[in-house]
C-alpha cells in the first residue's frame, strides 16, 4: 500500500512539473466554462425577498399545516364571495333598486335598526354580542341604549368636511394596513411619557405639517393625533387646541370604551370608505366618520383605554391612488423615493427631536426588506476589502502579487463551480442571500490553503539548499545576488563546514557532557532557524528533477493537511442538510460544495502555479530584482515580527500550556458547563416566536416598527389575530395535511 502510494505521488508529481501550464490552464478553461453555463443556462438569483425559504416546508411539518390551513380559508373566502355576489345579484332583480356594492367583502355589516328592534322585542335579555375583555355578554337591550345615547351629538363645520372629502381620492374615514407613510412618536422627557398632553400635542402639530410637505402628500388622507383631537372639538387647525380639548377627547373614547369591546365600532370601522358605516345614529360620536375606530386602532396605543395616556402615536399619511410625476419626469411614492427620503432626512438625523416629542418608529411603504436588500448589496464591498487584505497580507508574506492574485481567482472559481453544482446539476432555484456570505468564508480558507502549500514548497527547496551545503556542492541562483546575500551564503557555507567538523569530533568523543550537547543543539537550531532566509531559498534555482522531489514532499506533508482540513469543514456545513429549514440547508449545501470545489483547486491549479511560478515567476524576479528595493527597515522588521510569532507560539505558550495544564483544564471545563446551563436553563435559546424577520439592529427605526410599535397598536393586534398562519387553536376536520412543497422550491403550490 505504502509503494503504491509512493508510485502515485511520484507519477502525479512529475505529470504536474512537466505540464504544468497545459494543467493550469485546463483548469482555468473547465472553471470558466462551468460558471458561464451556470449563468447563461438559468436565471440569476433574486434576492427581492429576503425571507423566501426561512420557513420549513414539506408534509408533516408544522408550517405545512398552516399553508395548508391558510389555502383552505382563501378557497373558502372565495365561495363565500361569489355567493354573496349571487345573492346581490338577486335581491337587485327582486326589489329594481341599484344599490352601491361595497368595495371589501371580508366585513360583513348586518347591522339595521330594524334588526335591533325586532331582537329587542323579542328577547331584550338574549346576549347580542360577547364582549371581546369581558365574560359576561351584552344584552340586546344593553346594546340598543349604548346606540341610543343621543347625549353626545357630533357634528363637523365645512371646514373639517373638506379635509374629509378629498378630491380624486376617498373619503379620510379608514386606513388599510398596506404601503403607507407611518411615523411613530413618543415623549422625549422620560419622567412625563404621556402624549396627550397640550405641549406634546403641540409639536406633533407642528411635525404634522412638516411631514406632510416632505412626503408631498397635502390630496391625499392622513391621520394625526392632534389632528382627530381637534375633529372631535370642531375645530379645523391642531394648532387651536386646548387642555379642555383634550380632557373632551378622552371622555368620547372612553365613552365609547364598550361599543368597542363588543366589537361594534371595530365592525364598523372595517366597512371600508363608508360615508356611514352604520346608519343607525350616524351622528353619534363613536361612529360618525370613523373616528372613534381611527383613533382606537391607529393612533393610540394600546394602554389609552386602561390609563387614559398614551406613550406612542402614529400618524399616517396614505399614498395616492394614482402615481404622482415631479417636473422632471421622476416618480414619487415608490419604494426608491421612500428610501431616499428616509436616507436623507430620518436616518440618525435628530431634525424631528425638538425636546418634546422625537420620532420612535418608522414604516416607508414596507420597504424594510426593501432597505435590507441594499445594505446587504452595499455590504458586499467588503468582499473587495477582504480581497485587498488578502493581496496586503499575501505580497509581505510571500513577497509576490501573482500569488495573491491567484488567491483570489481561486475563490471565484470555487464558487462559480459550486453555482454549476448547486443550479445546473442539482437543479435548484432558490438561491438565498446568505450564500454570498460563503465568499468570505472561501477567502480565508483558499489563503490558509495557499500559504500552507508554499510553505511545504519553500521547506522542501530549503531541505535542498541545505542538502547542497551539506554535500559540498555549488548552489546555483535565478539571478546576481545582493551584498547581503552574499554575506549570508557564505556566511551558511562557512557554518555548514564548521558543523560537519563538530559533528566529527562528537563521534570521537562520545563522553561529552549532556548540557554541552544540548547547547550546542540549541544554538545549531537557532542558527538554522536563522539561516532560513526566504529572498536566498526563493533565488536559489532548482532543474526538473528537485521539482519532482520538492512537490512529493509538499503532495505528502501540505495536501494532506489540505484535505483533512477542507473535508471535516465541508463535512460540518453538509449536515445541516438535517434541518428542515430551507436556507439552512441551502447554504449549508452551497458552502460545503464551494470548500470541496477550492480543495480539488488547491491540489491541481494551486500546485500547478507553485511550479510555474517557480519556472517563471521567480527567475523573472531574481533577474529584474522586484523585492531588493525593500527599505532595510521593513526586513528587519518583517525579521522581527518572524521571530516573535517563532518564540510566542512555538516556546512560550507551550511551555504555559504545559505548566498550567490541570488549571486550563479546570478553567474550560467550567467555561463549558456555563455555557451548557445558558444555552438550556437560563436565558436559553428559544426558537422565534413570530413570523418576523430581523434585518437591522432593534434600535434601528424600521425593526422598531416591526417588532415594538406592531404590538403596541390595536390595528396590527388584531390583524395578527385574523391571520390564519397564527391560530391560537384551530382543529380542522376532514382534510388531509397535503403540502408536497419540497423544502428548496417554497414557490411551488402543490397543496392539495
Amino acid at each position: 500500500m505504502l509503494e503504491a502510494e509512493t508510485y502515485l505521488n511520484r507519477k502525479y508529481s512529475t505529470f504536474l512539473v512537466k505540464y504544468s501550464w497545459c494543467f493550469l490552464l485546463l483548469g482555468l478553461v473547465i472553471c470558466i466554462a462551468l460558471g458561464l453555463s451556470a449563468i447563461l443556462g438559468g436565471d440569476l438569483p433574486d434576492f427581492n425577498d429576503p425571507t423566501k425559504g426561512f420557513v420549513p416546508r414539506g408534509k408533516n411539518t408544522l408550517t405545512s399545516r398552516l399553508f395548508v390551513l391558510e389555502r383552505v380559508k382563501k378557497e373558502l373566502d372565495k365561495q363565500i364571495a361569489v355567493a354573496k355576489q349571487t345573492n346581490n345579484t338577486k335581491i337587485s332583480l327582486d326589489t329594481n333598486q341599484n344599490e352601491e356594492e361595497d368595495e371589501d367583502l371580508d366585513y360583513d355589516d348586518s347591522i339595521s335598526q330594524s334588526d335591533l328592534l325586532k331582537d329587542l322585542e323579542a328577547s331584550s335579555d338574549t346576549c347580542a354580542f360577547p364582549s371581546n375583555t369581558e365574560e359576561k355578554c351584552l344584552t340586546n337591550k344593553q346594546v340598543y341604549n349604548l346606540l341610543n345615547n343621543t347625549s353626545d351629538p357630533i357634528r363637523f363645520g365645512k371646514a373639517i368636511e373638506h379635509q374629509i372629502n378629498k378630491p380624486h381620492e376617498q373619503i379620510c374615514t379608514s386606513i388599510d394596513l398596506n404601503r403607507h407613510y407611518e411615523v411613530y412618536f413618543e415623549s422625549s422627557n422620560k419622567s412625563s411619557e404621556n402624549l396627550l398632553t397640550i405641549e406634546n400635542l403641540r409639536s406633533l402639530c407642528h411635525k404634522q405639517e412638516n411631514l406632510l410637505q416632505l412626503f408631498q402628500l397635502n390630496s391625499t388622507c392622513h391621520y394625526t393625533l392632534p389632528q382627530m383631537i381637534s375633529y372631535f372639538s370642531n375645530k379645523s387647525n391642531c394648532s387651536e387646541l386646548t387642555e379642555n380639548d383634550i380632557t373632551s377627547f378622552v371622555y368620547r373614547i372612553q365613552r365609547c370604551h364598550k361599543l368597542y369591546q363588543t366589537g361594534l365600532i371595530r365592525l364598523a370601522g372595517l366597512k371600508r370608505y363608508r360615508t356611514r358605516p352604520i346608519e343607525l345614529f350616524e351622528y353619534d360620536s363613536c361612529f360618525r366618520y370613523n373616528f372613534t375606530f381611527l383613533s382606537l386602532e391607529y393612533l393610540l396605543d394600546k394602554t389609552f383605554l386602561s390609563t387614559n395616556q398614551t406613550r406612542y402615536t402614529a400618524m399616517w399619511f396614505l399614498k395616492p391612488k394614482q402615481a404622482k410625476k415631479l417636473l422632471n419626469g421622476s416618480e414619487i411614492h415608490t419604494a426608491n423615493s421612500a428610501y431616499d427620503l428616509f436616507i436623507r432626512h430620518f436616518y440618525r438625523n435628530p431634525k424631528f427631536d425638538d425636546g418634546w416629542t422625537r420620532v420612535s418608529a418608522l414604516n416607508f411603504l414596507d420597504i424594510r426588506i426593501a432597505t435590507a436588500m441594499k445594505q446587504i448589496r452595499a455590504d458586499m464591498f467588503f468582499v473587495i476589502l477582504a480581497i485587498s487584505l488578502i493581496v496586503g497580507v499575501t505580497i509581505i508574506y510571500l513577497r509576490s502579487i501573482t500569488v495573491a492574485l491567484m488567491t483570489n481567482i481561486c475563490v471565484v472559481f470555487s464558487f462559480a463551480c459550486a453555482y454549476f453544482a448547486y443550479k445546473i446539476a442539482l437543479g435548484i432555484d432558490l438561491f438565498p442571500y446568505i450564500n454570498l456570505m460563503s465568499t468570505f468564508i472561501l477567502i480565508g480558507i483558499s489563503c490558509d490553503n495557499v500559504f500552507v502549500i508554499f510553505d511545504a514548497w519553500y521547506s522542501e527547496k530549503l531541505d535542498i539548499y541545505n542538502e547542497a551545503r551539506l554535500q559540498n556542492r555549488q548552489i546555483e541562483f535565478y539571478g546576481k545576488l545582493t551584498q547581503q546575500q552574499e554575506q549570508q551564503y557564505h556566511r551558511d557555507w562557512d557554518y555548514t563546514m564548521s558543523v560537519i567538523r563538530k559533528k566529527l569530533l562528537t563521534k570521537e568523543n562520545q563522553n561529552q557532557a549532556d548540557s554541552s550537547v544540548e547547547n550546542h543543539e540549541e544554538e545549531e537550531e537557532e542558527y538554522f532557524d536563522r539561516i532560513k532566509n526566504p529572498d536566498l531559498i526563493r533565488m536559489m534555482k532548482v532543474n526538473d528533477e528537485q521539482m519532482i522531489q520538492m512537490m512529493g514532499g509538499l503532495l505528502r506533508h501540505a495536501a494532506a493537511s489540505v484535505f483533512v482540513t477542507s473535508f471535516t469543514t465541508s463535512a460540518a456545513f453538509f449536515t445541516n442538510m438535517i434541518t428542515r429549514i430551507a436556507y439552512v440547508q441551502l447554504f449549508g449545501l452551497f458552502m460545503g460544495f464551494s470548500i470541496l470545489f477550492n480543495f480539488l483547486m488547491s491540489i491541481t491549479m494551486i500546485v500547478s502555479f507553485v511550479i510555474v511560478y517557480e519556472k517563471v515567476c521567480e527567475p523573472l524576479s531574481a533577474r529584474l530584482g522586484l523585492f531588493n528595493h525593500f527599505p532595510s527597515l521593513f526586513d528587519k522588521t518583517l525579521a522581527s515580527l518572524t521571530r516573535l510569532s517563532h518564540v510566542i507560539f512555538t516556546v512560550h505558550i507551550p511551555r504555559l500550556i504545559i505548566k498550567l495544564r490541570y488549571i486550563l483544564i479546570l478553567v474550560f471545563f467550567c467555561f463549558g458547563i456555563i455555557g451548557l446551563i445558558i444555552v438550556f436553563y437560563h436565558p436559553k435559546l428559544s426558537p422565534p416566536k413570530s413570523r418576523r424577520y430581523q434585518f437591522f439592529q432593534l434600535t434601528h427605526p424600521f425593526e422598531r416598527f416591526e417588532y415594538q410599535m406592531r404590538d403596541q397598536f390595536l390595528s396590527y393586534i388584531n390583524e395578527d389575530k385574523d391571520n390564519v398562519t397564527n391560530p391560537l387553536l384551530i382543529f380542522v376536520f376532514g382534510i388531509e395535511d397535503t403540502d408536497l412543497v419540497h423544502p428548496f422550491y417554497p414557490e411551488d403550490s402543490k397543496i392539495n
